[in-house]
C-alpha cells in the first residue's frame, strides 16, 4: 500500500500547505481520507480526478475535512468526470451527505453515491475500511484501513482517546498510525478541550498502539513550529510535507 500525504495542515497551519487529505493506493484501488481546502490541487498535481478515486472517505462535518470536493468537483466536471463515491461513517451518513451535496455543482449532485461504513470492515476494492469513534468537539470518526497484511489508523480529529485507540486495534497493529498534532505541547490543556491533540500526545498514543510508524497531521504554525525545533523525535515520527509518500 502506497500512503500519500496530499495535505497535512489544519486551519491556521503553515503556509502551502493543503487541509487534511490523505491518499491510499494498491494496484487496484484509491481511497482518500478527508478531503479539505486545496486538496483538490494536489489530486491534480498527482494527475488524478474523482473519476480515478474509488471513495473519499469523510470523517465529519467540520469544512475543513470535505470543503475541498467543490474545487475537485469543478475540475473533474471540466475533464468530462461525473462521478463521485463517497464512503461515510454510518452514524453521520445522511448528516455528511447534505452537507457535502450543498456544494457540490448541479451536474455532479444527482451523480454521488454512498458507502456506509460502521464498525465491521466494508471492501472499497481491495481495501477493507473500517470507522471508529474519536473524541472530537463535535462526532467525528477515525478509519482503520487494511490491504494484504497491511494496516494503516487514521485518527481524524481527537484528543487523546483510548476508545479511539482501542477500535483502531479490531483489525490488527497499524503499520501507520496517521495522527492529528493539531496545537503545541504547551497548550495541551486547550487542545483537551477543544478536541486536539498535541504532538507529544500523539507520539505516545502511536507508541502505545504499537505502530511501526506515525505520522504527524493536521498540523498548525505553532505544533509545525515545536516539531521544526526538537532535536530529535521520538522513534519513527514522521513530520510528512504535502505530497510525502511511504510505502507499506
Amino acid at each position: 500500500m502506497k500512503v500519500v500525504f496530499m495535505g497535512t495542515a489544519g486551519p491556521g497551519g503553515p503556509p502551502g500547505r493543503a487541509h487534511n487529505c490523505v491518499l491510499l493506493e494498491t494496484a487496484s484501488a484509491r481511497l482518500v481520507l478527508d478531503f479539505g481546502e486545496a486538496c483538490s490541487w494536489r489530486l491534480a498535481e498527482l494527475g488524478l480526478t474523482l473519476c480515478d478515486v474509488d471513495a473519499v472517505y469523510v470523517s465529519h462535518g467540520h469544512a475543513d475535512h470535505y470543503v475541498g470536493l467543490f474545487d475537485a468537483a469543478v475540475h473533474s466536471l471540466a475533464s468530462g468526470c461525473r462521478r463521485l463515491r463517497l464512503a461515510l461513517p454510518r452514524p453521520l451518513a445522511a448528516e455528511l451527505l447534505e452537507l457535502v451535496s450543498s456544494l457540490l455543482p448541479s451536474g455532479l449532485r444527482g451523480e454521488v453515491s454512498v458507502l456506509g461504513v460502521g464498525e465491521e470492515p466494508v471492501r472499497v476494492g481491495d481495501l477493507e475500511v473500517a470507522a471508529a469513534p474519536s473524541c472530537h468537539a463535535v462526532p467525528c470518526y477515525g478509519a482503520v484501513v487494511r490491504s494484504g497484511g497491511s494496516v494503516v489508523a487514521y485518527t481524524a480529529d481527537t484528543r487523546p482517546c483510548d476508545g479511539l485507540y482501542r477500535a483502531l486495534l479490531r483489525l490488527g497493529r497499524p503499520d501507520l498510525v496517521i495522527h492529528e498534532a493539531a496545537l503545541p505541547d504547551h497548550l495541551e490543556g486547550v487542545a483537551a478541550e477543544k478536541g486536539h491533540s498535541t504532538p507529544s500526545a500523539a507520539a505516545r498514543a502511536a507508541g502505545e498502539l504499537g505502530a511501526g510508524l506515525v505520522a504527524l497531521v493536521h498540523l498548525s504554525e505553532a505544533s509545525l513550529r515545536q516539531l521544526l525545533r526538537a532535536a530529535r523525535l521520538p522513534g519513527r515520527v514522521l513530520v510528512p510535507s504535502d505530497m510525502a509518500a511511504v510505502s507499506l
